[in-house]
């Protein structure tokens, strides 16, 4: 009832009657409505509306600079005096009221874009003339859609100027990817990333102690303060720029990903030219070909189509393929069958489309701006460096604050003290406080880590991690919420089961592999069922009638199935489930088998299963491409591909190509969701002028067009008794219970009298016999969990990390998948028979717990599961009242989606907190936000998996995000890493490669801090209070800080886990820091006062052996000058460089030792383990080379000596060096075997 029209818009000029305008047409039969929907205000504007020969109609002119802005209501009577009166207040209700009207009323639409071309729209009207093309589109007749949107389905868009300004007008096909920081822009956040801020001060500081602090009072200035401010600032441009390199990497890396995704399109334009044009390239109103294997490039109408069937999983989760229309089928556009969303894959027939809606109009666009309008979180890694930062900070600025605080103070009250430092010298003092604090190396150490983990991440495991904060992430994950479609399952169908004979025989796709290479096999007595030799004349006919229902062609059986085969009997509904568990038994006491071979097995024969798989080939909707006729491709629906891969793989007599040719189609209906079958009509080779009817579909309404089954000889048929109907449906609800989707397959030979091969079959009005047919037996499908799926959800089980289901599937195929792969284990518990290995606790249960009642609607079904089909068995099975069967919890619980909403912080705790194994089926995107809501509140760590844009919006909040290399880009985008192969256990290494990368951060904070934080901070200390000639200079604390710790630390990076490292519980978000007060205690109070008073014993033995004593170093103050102890300056100043020179090569030597206790943490690195070559780190050995070399080269080189005043260290001290290293190496190593042997001590408790 709604039509916009646009006239012709003049550039110039005042408003007149051919202005462009949107106009909403009211038709008359809604007039009434439309009428009391109006303000009372407004009804005088549509006095004459009643009598207006023509619709009355709403306009709003369209907007342009200068031009006032009028809505109104139009009738021939009152035109010229509602433009001229109308008050804006009174006009914006109007619209207001229209809008209501427009959302209540959806039938007869008539959505018109009359005049100009559609491109000339100005911007300002964009949205809404997108916004109501978008809802109207599948609600109009395909004329009237045509004619909407300016473009011929025949012809398609016109000219390129029409498709070039519509892309002006309307954008590119493009969901917008993550907005990023321009290049520059990021490279100058690393600058001022980390310890870049405090490190930019120590630099500027430095300049000031060169100039002008250091000219104060007449001293000539210090060139080492300025070169130290140049190694300072050449340590931030380095980090800066070696994080922004690795950025960089992955950015590109990504890109090219995305470039290999790029697709095309097939349209029609120009004419009726078909050409394949860019994704991005197609525009609105652009007439689209799609066929099977194809995605759909846009949002389209269906106009036309031919067996056409889409994969809706990437929006709705769900693994089933929908049937698509032309007419509308719903008034909700996610629900109606006549539109083809973007993204969506056609998985068989083709079809012809208008194209409504692109790039962030489209429902997959909607969702990503859901996703990137979401809070993304922030990595634990950025969090834990944060939060280092800022202790860092704290220490370093305290300190110095003291320190100049206290030179203060004694410089004013002791006189020995007075002059004894100078500005710039104090300044120069502050600046080795912060250099001594800052790890200057941790930085380049955490980013290389993380960027060699991704590396091995992707060449092993073939992840693309786009953060590399994600990686150490992973190893903090505690839950991991895992889509179902392509995460845990491979998104394939394949044949699980076949059963023929009735139901009397049922294999595994192994086992019909093999009977069918055998020809015959000998089977247990438990497989074959005797269904053999009898003649259909001896007992009467028995119709298979079935009241059951399914949801689709090889949709499961409800679950109330047992209940409709009572139903079809007319017997008990009690005895209808006795009646389906005995069948088999029934079946074998009914029928004699001839073929019985010995009394250990029975005898099988080849012939029944061939038949069934002969009609099953003949009757098949999929297209077989042989353009490699060594390995054939199959396009079609999942179910009748799955069925021609089989027979393929089987390599047996089954010739497909050769039986499709030779029973040649004389007639085919399609599968459709009313009649729930296929059927088709074929040449019988082996008969002359013999035609055969073969029918698949659901079981239920094959069945009903069934008299007979085939024997297990294979040349007989059996009448169709209640027992073996009986059994049937049996096996049809065993595999549904599996999540395996069921077809029956028969077929009947036509008499060649009646019904020749030149027989006019019609389909349509079914000229023939179609419910006589001999029933050949089930088909089974299902979508295979992955290889190695099972195996890694044990190893998180076992490592303390939870997994959970959360997808948009019906609830009975997500347990079913649950429990194969090991989601939940839950098995019976013996003493409470009631919980059996189907039962899962649901809400219901928890209210009946707590003594609370289930809501319930109107035919008493609990509240949040409709239906016989969508009620988890706990609930459907069981009386809430029998409160003695449900009071004990399961470990395993079942919620769908629209439980989800309403659910409350009790029930929350209740699921999240006392259960380890939970399936949440039949969830939306926001429901799926909620639950990664809840488990971040309640202290989880949460990594999110899927492949659908219904995923992203989940997968941008979750603490870690994973998405599928063969998903939508909308989920690439959104996610921390892609998993290339859609590999599920990548996610188990990538847990692995988590902890191990936090440990091994952990190691090299450890190795870090004694000698460059701890050992440097003492000699500042003892210089400043005990007035000792500085030990250490600033340049060479700076030297151990960027150089040879770096070095050393960098080998740490490749340290291999320890034993057991899955088995841990995940460190705490809240609570398990990376660094802790235990770890500091550790580096600073053990390591780093070992290292301390090796350096200063080296230094006290240094100046001892050249006359000054450690009492005539104490309390030196302003002592320290020409004729001190007998010495000139020059000679004062060369014992000071040297035993500055003697501190430092201590301290790179007592490192070596903190290198090696650093490669375990709780095991001795003097042990047969440690040293085992298959876990010896070999960087270890070139690290420390590198070290000493750079040692080395500071002490030895004249330049540097010069430059730096450092000076050369004679092998004396260098011993003195190695041997405090050995004794430092030797108490770690006590240390820890004290911790293994009493581990309840204080000093176990103590340890990091």
């Amino acid at each position: 009832f709604f039509s916009i029209h646009s006239f012709p818009f003049f550039p110039g000029g005042s408003m007149s009657s051919e202005e462009p305008r949107i106009e909403v047409v009211i038709d008359e039969k809604h007039e009434a409505h439309s009428v009391s929907s109006l303000a009372p205000s407004d009804t005088n504007v549509l006095d004459d509306r009643t009598r207006a020969e023509e619709p009355p109609v709403v306009q709003r002119p369209l907007s342009r600079a200068g031009t006032a802005r009028k809505i109104g209501v139009e009738t021939p009577a009152a035109r010229e005096s509602f433009r001229r009166s109308a008050p804006v207040e009174r006009t914006e209700s109007l619209m207001h009221q229209i809008q209501r009207v427009r959302q209540h009323h959806v039938q007869n639409v008539r959505l018109v874009l009359d005049g100009v071309k559609l491109s000339a729209i100005p911007k300002t009207e964009r949205g809404l003339v997108e916004q109501t093309i978008k809802e109207r589109a599948h609600l109009l007749a395909v004329n009237a859609l045509e004619e909407a949107l300016q473009t011929n389905i025949a012809a398609g868009l016109p000219s390129a100027e029409e498709v070039a300004q519509r892309k002006v007008v309307f954008g590119l096909n493009e969901v917008p990817g993550p907005k990023r920081l321009p290049l520059p822009i990021l490279f100058i956040s690393y600058l001022f990333a980390g310890f870049g801020g405090i490190l930019w001060v120590a630099a500027l500081l430095c300049m000031l102690a060169w100039k002008p602090l250091g000219e104060i009072d007449g001293a000539t200035p210090d060139p080492t303060n300025i070169g130290v401010g140049v190694v300072l600032l050449c340590v931030i441009f380095i980090q800066a720029a070696f994080n922004f390199v690795q950025d960089l990497k992955a950015i590109r890396i990504t890109g090219s990903f995305r470039e290999l995704l790029a697709t095309e399109a097939t349209v029609r334009r120009y004419g009726g030219k078909v050409m394949r044009v860019p994704t991005n390239d197609v525009t609105i109103g652009d007439v689209v070909l799609i066929k099977a294997g194809e995605k759909a490039p846009a949002d389209l109408r269906v106009v036309s189509e031919n067996g056409l069937r889409v994969d809706n999983s990437c929006l709705t989760g769900e693994s089933e393929p929908v049937h698509a229309a032309v007419d509308s089928t719903s008034e909700n556009l996610l629900e109606t069958r006549n539109v083809v969303f973007s993204g969506s894959m056609i998985v068989d027939g083709d079809a012809v489309g208008i194209v409504f809606a692109i790039g962030p109009k489209t429902e997959m666009g909607r969702i990503a701006d859901l996703a990137s309008s979401g809070d993304s979180t922030e990595t634990s890694m950025h969090v834990e460096i944060r939060r280092f930062v800022r202790l860092i900070v704290g220490m370093a600025v305290a300190t110095g604050v003291i320190v100049v605080v206290v030179w203060a103070i004694l410089g004013q009250t002791f006189a020995a003290y007075k002059g004894f430092l100078s500005v710039s010298a104090i300044t120069t003092n502050t600046i080795g406080i912060i250099v001594a604090f800052v790890p200057d190396g941790l930085p380049v150490c955490i980013t290389l880590t993380l960027s060699i983990v991704a590396r091995r991440m992707f060449s092993k495991n073939f992840v693309l991690v786009k953060q590399l904060g994600t990686v150490e992430t992973l190893g903090a994950v505690s839950v991991v919420a895992s889509d179902k479609t392509g995460t845990l399952t491979q998104n394939v169908m394949r044949v699980a089961h076949v059963t023929c004979c009735g139901a009397a025989v049922s294999l595994t796709a192994v086992e019909a592999t093999q009977l069918l290479l055998s020809n015959d096999c000998v089977v247990e007595p438990s497989i074959a069922l005797g269904l053999c030799e009898r003649d259909v004349s001896e007992g009467p006919s028995e119709s298979a009638e079935v009241a059951g229902h399914t949801k689709d062609q090889g949709g499961a059986a409800s679950s109330s199935l047992s209940q409709n085969i009572g139903a079809a009997h007319h017997i008990p509904s009690a005895q209808a489930s006795s009646s389906a568990v005995s069948a088999d038994q029934i079946a074998h006491q009914s029928f004699k088998c001839s073929s019985a071979q010995g009394g250990d097995g029975r005898k099988l024969q080849a012939l029944p299963l061939r038949e069934l798989l002969k009609s099953a080939i003949l009757c098949n909707g999929a297209k077989t491409d042989l353009s490699d006729p060594h390995r054939p491709v199959f396009l079609g629906s999942p179910l009748d591909v799955a069925v021609l891969e089989f027979v393929e793989s089987t390599s047996s007599s089954l010739d497909l190509v050769q039986i499709r040719a030779a029973g040649m189609e004389l007639a085919v209906l399609p599968f459709n969701s009313r009649n729930k079958f296929m059927l088709t009509i074929n040449r019988d080779p082996s008969l002359p002028d013999t035609a055969v009817l073969h029918i698949k579909g659901a079981t239920e309404e094959v069945l009903r067009r069934c008299r007979t089954c085939l024997s297990s000889c294979g040349t007989t048929e059996l009448q169709i008794s209640h027992e073996i109907n009986a059994a049937i449906l049996q096996k049809v609800s065993e595999f549904a219970c599996r999540g395996e989707r069921v077809i029956g397959v028969a077929r009947h030979i036509l008499n060649r009298d009646d019904y020749g091969v030149s027989y006019p079959f019609n389909v349509e009005t079914m000229n023939f016999p179609a419910d006589q047919c001999c029933f050949l037996g089930l088909v089974s499908v299902s979508d295979p969990p992955r290889v190695g799926v099972k195996e890694a959800v044990g190893l998180c089980r076992s490592g303390h990390v939870r997994v959970f289901m959360v997808t948009g599937d019906h609830w009975e195929t997500a347990v079913s998948i649950a429990k194969q792969v090991g989601i939940i284990t839950q098995e019976m518990d013996p003493q409470d028979p009631s919980l059996d290995k189907t039962s899962l606790d649901t809400i219901a249960n928890f209210k009946a717990r707590n003594g609370g009642k289930s809501a319930t609607n109107g035919d008493n079904r609990t509240s949040g599961v409709g239906s016989a089909s969508t009620t988890p068995p706990i609930v459907a099975n069981r009386s809430i009242s029998d409160s003695s069967k449900i009071l004990r919890p399961a470990r395993a619980a079942l919620v769908v989606g629209p439980e989800v909403p309403t659910l409350t912080e009790k029930e929350w705790d209740w699921l999240l907190l006392q259960h380890e194994e939970l399936v949440f089926a039949r969830t939306t995107p926001e429901h799926k936000l909620a639950i990664v809501r809840e488990l971040q509140a309640r202290g989880e760590a949460v990594a999110m998996t899927g492949d659908g844009v219904n995923d992203s919006p989940a997968l941008k909040l979750a603490d870690v995000g994973v998405a599928m290399g063969s998903g939508t880009e909308v989920a690439q985008d959104s996610a921390n890493m892609t998993l290339l192969r859609d590999d599920f256990p990548a996610i188990v290494k990538g847990i692995e490669q988590g902890r191990l990368v936090f440990e091994n951060l952990q190691k090299v904070i450890v190795y870090l801090l004694p000698a460059g934080s701890w050992s440097e901070m003492l000699p500042i200390l003892a210089n400043v209070f005990l007035g000792m000639p500085l030990p250490l200079s600033p340049f060479l604390m700076i030297v151990i800080c960027v150089l040879t710790d770096v070095f050393a630390s960098l080998a740490l990076v490749y340290q291999k886990p320890e034993a057991g490292i899955l088995n841990r519980r995940p460190r705490r978000l809240n609570r398990d820091h990376l660094v802790t007060f235990r770890l500091i205690l550790f580096a600073y109070g053990f390591v780093g006062m070992m290292e301390s008073t090796s350096a200063f014993l080296v230094y006290f033995l240094f100046m001892a052996d050249h006359g000054v004593m450690p009492g005539d170093l104490l309390l030196a103050y302003n002592s320290w000058t020409d004729g001190y102890v007998g010495k000139t300056q020059a000679e004062l100043n060369e014992l000071l460089y040297g035993s500055q020179s003697a501190f430092f090569i201590t301290l790179v030597v007592c490192q070596f030792a903190n290198l090696l206790s650093c490669t375990t943490r709780s095991v001795p690195f003097l042990s047969p383990i440690t040293l085992n070559r298959k876990r010896f780190n070999f960087y270890i050995v070139p690290a420390m080379i590198a070290s000493l070399s750079l040692a080395l080269i500071i002490t030895e080189v004249p330049v540097i000596h010069t430059l730096f005043d450092t000076r050369r260290v004679i092998w004396k001290y260098w011993l003195w060096a190695a041997l405090c290293g050995v004794v430092i190496l030797l108490l770690c190593d006590v240390r820890k075997r004290i911790i293994r042997a009493y581990p309840s001590t204080l000093l176990a408790k103590l340890a990091w």
